[in-house]
């Protein structure tokens, strides 16, 4: 859904909300995330697994992909100073394209207001605010493990405020970090409520319709908040809406965290972080550049004006096909992606940062897949 509401086009689902206001699923990443990283990590450094082989480990899942992408979008305005852009920009001209900028994003600092807009691969900016959101973690964790409850407390309070204060999805790229700090509290602090009522849940509620129902109810309350609220002040309780959500979903006994096991959406789950952060590549770099040259060199109508933009596509019909044809090619560049630079790299940084006679996992449950999906 992000991926879709990065392509513009003249589609059947383009005015949708709960597909424009996709901005708002960054939130279900944090919280994702949060819940991800307290179930595997949380007692390994409370045990001494270590904050810099943690971050070590983290910095590899994360790190070279967005060093991967960022160069392709500095490549992209390298190449215009051999053939210069349709509309006639200067490279490294634009907001947020600056070599400064290029500099913010190789230290991971765009999502701290030091560029003053997105730049270059602007999903990056939640890679940045996570990054920096793992470290607090696990300073956290292993400095302050017997005030868990006040710290994960003061997170959630200081962040429900701030959403306030940013009317939601508007804290991106202008203190992004914060918002990320306060779903990432929120996961965590559904993972805390996960472990302690697992087994009483699972005993009084044994059948299936049940499980079934509490995961169509999150879901549709997920979906009502992101359709029907958009900008208003209660944006700010998205965090506990998905983590509710991602909670029913954990136990992964109703139908549709089911259909989720099946292999399809298991691949889409591994080629997740691909996806995000390719696809705006491909939508806003290689198809807008073909449809501006193609538009420059011929009379060929490919757009439609819409509120003072233009989306690919003439009619509806098309847009879908166009859409179909976006997230093939995303998915299809994400696969190659994974498989032969993000899982290489990711394998690498584990050796690396592998050390003997630690346990590999101490939670008190099974651990939660430790792949950070996006």
């Amino acid at each position: 859904m992000v991926a879709i509401s990065h392509f513009d086009v003249y589609n059947h689902i383009f005015r949708v909300p709960v597909f424009w206001n996709a901005g708002y699923y960054v939130d279900f990443f944090f919280v994702l995330s949060g819940f991800v990283i307290f179930a595997n990590y949380e007692k390994r450094l409370q045990a001494g697994f270590g904050i810099a082989r943690f971050m070590g480990i983290r910095f590899g899942r994360l790190y070279p992909l967005h060093v991967l992408t960022l160069a392709l979008f500095v490549l992209h305005e390298c190449a215009q100073f051999v053939a210069p852009s349709a509309r006639g920009d200067e490279p490294f001209s634009g907001p947020g394209e600056s070599p400064f900028a290029v500099l913010a994003n190789v230290l991971l600092l765009q999502s701290f207001g030091v560029v003053g807009s997105y730049s270059f691969n602007s999903p990056s900016w939640s890679i940045s605010a996570e990054f920096y959101t793992y470290l607090l973690f696990a300073l956290l964790i292993e400095r302050l493990p017997s005030r868990r409850s006040m710290w994960m407390t003061a997170c959630l309070v200081l962040g429900f405020f701030y959403f306030q204060w940013f009317d939601g999805k508007e804290a991106t790229h202008n203190g992004g970090v914060l918002r990320c700090i306060y779903g990432f509290a929120a996961g965590g602090l559904c993972w805390v409520l996960w472990v302690r009522y697992q087994r009483l849940l699972t005993t009084t509620m044994p059948r299936r319709f049940f499980w079934t129902l509490a995961e169509t109810v999150t879901m549709g309350w997920a979906f009502y908040l992101v359709n029907a609220l958009g900008d208003t002040m209660f944006v700010s309780i998205t965090p506990f809406v998905f983590g509710a959500l991602i909670y029913v979903f954990a136990f992964e006994r109703g139908f549709f965290s089911g259909l989720l096991r099946h292999r399809f959406f298991l691949l889409l789950g591994a080629l997740s972080y691909s996806i995000y952060m390719i696809h705006a590549f491909v939508s806003w770099k290689i198809i807008n550049t073909a449809v501006q040259v193609l538009s420059h060199f011929s009379s060929v109508k490919m757009t439609t004006l819409i509120d003072g933009q233009h989306k690919l596509g003439l009619e509806f019909w098309q847009g879908d096909l166009l859409t179909l044809v976006y997230l093939a090619v995303v998915i299809g560049i994400s696969y190659v992606s994974y498989r032969y630079f993000e899982v290489p790299c990711r394998d690498y940084f584990k050796r690396v940062n592998q050390t003997t006679g630690q346990p590999v996992n101490q939670s008190p449950v099974q651990p939660v897949a430790d792949s950070n999906q996006r």
